[in-house]
């Protein structure tokens, strides 16, 4: 599944993350399930999301869960 970048880098709801090649690419909190270490990279998380996928992101996994959070208000 690819994901899709959007041109409004502050959509409504959408959490902004930066993939491991440097791209921008904004991920809906509410379907992020965990976020894990990505162990194959000094730096990094991978988040797996409910639909069945994972995306790995350059932000450490701190990063993303105060991303997420703050975003969702779970």
């Amino acid at each position: 599944m690819e994901l899709t970048k959007m041109a409004e880098p502050h959509a409504e709801g959408l959490v902004e993350l930066t993939e491991l090649d440097g791209d921008t690419v904004y991920v809906n909190p509410l379907n992020v399930e965990t976020v894990q270490k990505n162990r194959n990279v000094r730096r990094g998380s991978v988040l797996n999301f409910a639909a069945g996928w994972s995306l790995l992101v350059q932000e450490n996994p701190d990063e993303v869960a105060s991303k997420v959070v703050m975003r969702g208000e779970l």
